[in-house]
């Protein structure tokens, strides 16, 4: 039984789909054309975050085992692990495929060597980090996730968002982009890599400058915001979350465009084929 999905992927060829079951733990590879399930593999511990390496022949899976494990696609065969000292939350591969980005709930970026898995290194940003997003020459990493700041009077916790970007070859922060007030949920570059767009719990999806840090738009949703993408064409940004609706908003006008009913989605992402509307 499929149950609730946690986190989806489709492969770049758009031939094949994996699944992470929040329930159950199940972890399967579908194809497309038919929705024929290929193989079903069994975990000990939820799959929080999946992402396939750009040629298609290996995906990878951080869960709340503290671990991400790369798998081989087609056979179903687990081919390494990588431990980690809390749960992973977000993941990601770089566009050339020699560096996977994995994001914690103690607010470390591990980055990885695709090739040897090896460690590349490690850089806090935070306290959680919720999703990473690769710039399309890789020498960038947008990050989004929050601070976790305790109130010795109330007892409650603040948490504060914040996206974050790091120049990889220095592994380092260099520019910060503020507004986010709640914990940022989904963090995303556009394609020609002008703009970064997030989203999050303060209910607003914000599309800001790269190369500035400038705040282009503010869209703000009636509940919280787990997802946010570009079309691949860069015309459109979409958002979804708790509103059970995908907002799209035409970036040439900052206007919305269109909705469309829809379960929550925590997560998604455009064939490189795909435009919209």
């Amino acid at each position: 039984m499929l149950r609730s999905v946690e986190a989806a992927r489709l492969s770049p060829d758009g031939r094949l789909a994996v699944s992470a079951s929040k329930f159950g733990y199940n972890l399967m590879v579908w194809r497309v054309a038919d929705g024929a399930l290929l193989w079903e593999n069994k975990q000990e511990a939820e799959i929080e975050c999946v992402v396939f390496s750009p040629d298609g022949k290996r995906f990878a899976t951080g869960d709340e085992n503290f671990l991400v494990k790369i798998w081989d696609t087609q056979s179903g065969k687990e081919i390494r692990r990588l431990e980690h000292d809390s749960s992973l939350d977000g993941i990601t591969w770089s566009h050339d495929g020699k560096l996977i980005a994995a994001g914690s709930e103690k607010g470390d970026v591990w980055l990885w060597d695709a090739g040897t898995y090896a460690l590349s290194g490690k850089i806090n940003v935070g306290s959680t980090v919720n999703s990473l997003d690769f710039s399309k020459d890789d020498a960038a990493l947008v990050v989004g996730g929050n601070i976790q700041t305790p109130d010795p009077q109330t007892k409650q916790t603040r948490y504060d968002g914040f996206v974050k970007l790091i120049d990889i070859p220095k592994k380092q922060v260099i520019r910060e982009y503020k507004g986010p007030t709640g914990s940022v949920k989904s963090v995303r570059l556009s394609s020609d890599g002008k703009w970064i767009a997030s989203g999050g719990f303060d209910n607003t999806a914000r599309v800001f400058e790269t190369a500035t840090g400038k705040l282009i738009k503010a869209f703000e949703e009636p509940l919280k915001i787990e997802a946010v993408a570009f079309t691949a064409d860069g015309q459109y940004l979409l958002v979804g979350g708790h509103q059970r609706k995908i907002s799209f908003y035409r970036l040439k006008d900052k206007q919305l465009a269109y909705e469309l009913p829809t379960p929550v989605p925590n997560t998604w992402t455009f064939h490189p084929m795909a435009g919209c509307c």
